[in-house]
């Protein structure tokens, strides 16, 4: 679920980069990108480390009441990833995640903030060394910071 939001995240960051939108349309765009794929009714198989003790449901639902349902189901060796449309009264239960908030999280946060935390993730992947400086220096930061308010 957490590589879920991360990549609707970055979805979600991609689509307002196009200032000629507004919010209400990246909503409708985005839950129409997910919709079109929820018709074609996927079922995604790949190999299982453990066994699930039951299915994992998540609900991508629009401002309209509108959801598709994602489902993983697991057998013995291998698990599924389900993906449909659901119809207004079948709404199921589980976690929902939605596509207003996502945009409305997104939207509330600068392109140059997110632009910083995104480069300054990418430094510390690739370079180790500087794992340890960019610790240091955020550790630094944050004591000067404690013993100035003093």
């Amino acid at each position: 679920m957490r590589i879920f939001l991360r990549d609707l995240g970055q979805f979600v960051f991609l689509v307002l980069v196009n200032r000629n939108m507004e919010k209400e349309e990246i909503e409708s765009a985005i839950y129409g990108a997910f919709e079109c794929f929820a018709n074609t009714e996927p079922r995604i198989e790949y190999p299982a480390r453990a066994p699930l003790k039951r299915p994992v449901l998540l609900f991508l639902e629009e401002s309209g009441g509108r959801r598709i349902e994602f489902r993983i189901t697991g057998e013995s060796d291998k698990r599924m990833l389900v993906i449909r449309r659901l119809s207004g009264a079948a709404q199921g239960c589980g976690p929902v995640v939605s596509v207003r908030a996502a945009v409305e999280a997104r939207a509330s946060v600068s392109g140059e903030v997110l632009m910083r935390f995104l480069y300054r993730k990418e430094l510390m992947r690739y370079n180790a060394s500087a794992k340890l400086r960019q610790v240091v220096a955020a550790f630094y930061r944050l004591y000067r910071g404690c013993v100035r308010s003093r």
